[in-house]
């Protein structure tokens, strides 16, 4: 994935970590430099903090989950998330810590 290169490509992208927020450890406090861009009446310039908080994001998706086998009778959580154009779920398990981790 290319960095973003224009507002939209910006407005794509915390669209997509929005819905992947859920398994990304803080992950609004790391896209606060995506934040700032969006503002309205700023103009685009992509810094090195925005550089860095992107390649940030791209290395932690690039490893694989670690997902959890679900157990018999067990409730399951399905989170939705849905916007103009794209669609998300995601299916968790949740242990005695109340810790949840991807099916």
């Amino acid at each position: 994935m290319a960095s973003p290169k224009i507002l939209k490509d910006i407005q794509k992208l915390t669209g997509r970590l929005t819905a992947l927020s859920r398994f990304l450890d803080t992950s609004a406090q790391k896209a606060i430099p995506f934040f700032k861009l969006m503002k309205k009446g700023t103009p685009f310039k992509w810094e090195s903090k925005c550089e860095d908080a992107f390649q940030d994001f791209k290395k932690v998706l690039a490893e694989p989950p670690i997902l959890a086998k679900p157990q018999t009778r067990e409730v399951l959580y399905l989170y939705l998330s849905i916007m103009e154009e794209e669609l998300a779920a995601a299916l968790v398990r949740e242990d005695e810590n109340k810790a949840q981790w991807p099916i």
